[in-house]
C-alpha cells in the first residue's frame, strides 16, 4: 500500500503510467476504428479521413506547443506559492486561447468553404464534394475549439496533476470511439463523422479538467485579473513555439497531403496507415517528455542544474531506446498487424518500410532534446532548425516523390531530420548544455 501511494505521489511517475495508458488507448481505437472506416468509407474517402486525421494532428501539436509557456510558468508559479499570480496567469491565459481559438474559426471556415477540396485531393466518386466540403468545414469547427478547450489540459499539466489530465484523456478517447461507431452505424456523413471523433475529448478535457482545476482553487474564467502585459508574454512564446512546431507538423503530416495531390487518394491511404503505425512511437517518447516538462522547468527554477543534465540524459537513451523497440516490433510483423487491422495486405517498397522504421529512431533520439530546450525557454535554436528542417523536406520530397513513390516523402523526412535537426542539437547541447550556468 506504501508502494501504491508513493508512486500516486511522484508526478513524474504517475503522470508517465496515466499517459502510457492514454497513448495505448489512443493506438487501441485507432486499430479498431480504421476497419470500421475503410468498410464503410472505402480506399479513396478514407484518404480524405487520414488527410483529416493529419490536419487535427497538425493543430493539436502547434496548440500543445503554444500551451507550453502556460505549463512552464504554471510550474514556475507553483513553486513560488503565489495564488495571486496563478489567478493572473489562469484568467489571462484564457482570454488569450479563446481569442486564439476565435480567430482560427474566422480564418479556417472560409478556407474550408471556399477551396476545392474535392478536385484537388483527387477523390473522384467516393463521395460528393459537396460532402467533401461540408466535412472541411466540420473540421475548422473542431480544430477551433482546440486552444480554448484544451486549455484546462496545459494547467493540470503545470501543477504537476498531469495524471488527472491524461485520466480525462482517457476517457475522452472512450466517447471518441463510441461516437465513431455510432456514426457509422447509423450511416451519417463524413461531417458528422469527423464532429463524432474529434469533438468529446477537447469538450470533456474543458469541463472535468475545468472541475479539477477549481479543486486546486484555480480560477480561470474572472476577467478582473487579465494583464495586458501577460497576454502579450504568452501571444509572444506562444507564436515562437507555435511557429516552431508549425514547422515540426508540417514536416510530418505533409506526407499525406503531399502524396495525395500528386499520386491519389488511394496511394495516400496506404502510406497514411503505415505511417500511423510508425507513429507509435511518438506516443511513447511524448509521454515520458510531457511528464518531464514541468519538472524541468522547475529545476531550473531551483538551479538543481545537477539533477536536470542527469535526468535529460535519462530521457533521451529512455526515448530512443523505447523508439527503437516500438519500431523494430512493428518492422517485424507488419503484413500480420495490417492484415489483423484492415483486413486487406499491402505491397510496402522495402525502401518505405526502412525507412519509416529510421524515422520512428530518430524520432526518440530527438524528442528529449526538444522538450528540455522548450521547458527553459531556449526556443530560437529550435525555431531555426525546425524551420531549415520543412524546407529541406518539401524541397527533397518535390524530388524524391516522383521517382521513389511513397518512399520519396519518408526519406526526404529522414535527411531533413539528420542534416537539420539531429546533428545541430547534439552540437548545441555540447556548447550550451551540458554545463549550462
Amino acid at each position: 500500500m506504501n508502494r501504491i501511494t508513493n508512486f500516486l505521489r511522484n508526478p513524474i511517475l504517475s503522470t508517465t503510467a496515466m499517459g502510457a495508458v492514454s497513448a495505448i488507448t489512443q493506438v487501441v481505437i485507432g486499430f479498431v476504428t480504421m476497419p470500421i472506416l475503410l468498410g464503410y468509407l472505402g480506399n479513396n474517402a478514407l484518404g480524405i479521413w487520414l488527410i483529416a486525421l493529419a490536419v487535427m494532428e497538425v493543430m493539436s501539436l502547434i496548440n500543445f506547443s503554444a500551451s507550453g509557456v502556460l505549463i512552464t510558468e504554471t510550474a514556475k508559479i507553483r513553486e513560488q506559492n503565489d495564488k495571486d499570480a496563478q489567478a493572473t496567469l489562469l484568467s489571462t491565459g484564457f482570454c488569450v486561447f479563446l481569442s486564439m481559438g476565435f480567430a482560427l474559426l474566422l480564418i479556417c471556415v472560409p478556407v474550408a468553404y471556399w477551396v476545392d477540396w474535392h478536385s484537388l485531393l483527387m477523390v473522384g466518386t467516393a463521395i460528393s464534394a459537396q460532402e467533401t466540403t461540408a466535412m472541411f468545414c466540420a473540421l475548422a469547427v473542431c480544430l477551433s475549439l482546440i486552444y480554448p478547450l484544451n486549455f484546462t489540459k496545459s494547467i493540470l499539466l503545470g501543477m504537476h496533476q498531469g495524471s488527472k489530465a491524461y485520466t480525462i484523456e482517457f476517457i475522452g478517447h472512450i466517447f471518441s470511439l463510441m461516437g465513431i461507431i455510432l456514426a457509422t452505424s447509423t450511416h451519417q456523413p463524413m461531417a458528422v463523422l469527423v464532429l463524432a471523433f474529434f469533438l468529446p475529448l477537447p469538450v470533456l478535457m474543458f469541463a472535468i479538467g475545468g472541475v479539477v482545476v477549481m479543486r486546486q482553487k484555480a480560477v480561470f474564467w474572472t476577467f478582473s485579473k487579465f494583464d495586458p502585459a501577460l497576454a502579450r508574454h504568452i501571444l509572444r512564446e506562444a507564436a515562437r513555439l507555435g511557429v516552431g512546431s508549425t514547422f515540426l507538423s508540417i514536416t510530418f503530416h505533409a506526407d499525406v497531403v503531399f502524396i495525395g495531390a500528386i499520386i491519389g487518394a488511394a496511394a495516400a491511404t496506404e502510406y497514411g496507415l503505415i505511417q500511423r503505425l510508425f507513429a507509435i512511437s511518438i506516443l511513447v517518447c511524448a509521454t515520458l517528455n510531457n511528464a518531464l516538462w514541468p519538472s524541468f522547468s522547475r529545476a531550473k527554477a531551483q538551479g538543481d542544474l545537477y539533477w536536470l543534465r542527469r535526468t535529460f540524459l535519462k530521457a533521451v537513451a529512455t526515448t530512443t531506446m523505447g523508439a527503437a523497440i516500438v519500431a523494430f516490433v512493428i518492422t517485424h510483423f507488419l503484413e500480420g498487424i495490417l492484415f489483423a487491422w484492415v483486413k486487406q495486405t499491402f505491397d510496402f517498397a522495402v525502401m518505405l518500410v526502412a525507412g519509416m522504421m529510421v524515422w520512428a529512431i530518430l524520432i526518440g533520439a530527438v524528442s528529449s532534446v526538444s522538450t528540455l530546450l522548450k521547458s527553459l525557454g531556449h526556443t530560437q535554436f529550435l525555431i531555426t532548425a525546425q524551420a531549415a528542417m520543412m524546407a529541406v523536406k518539401l524541397g527533397v520530397s518535390a524530388v524524391l516523390i516522383g521517382p521513389m513513390g511513397p518512399s520519396g516523402a519518408i526519406w526526404a523526412t529522414i535527411v531533413a531530420y539528420i542534416c537539420c535537426l539531429l546533428l545541430p542539437s547534439y552540437i548545441y547541447y555540447r556548447r550550451r548544455m551540458a554545463r549550462p550556468h
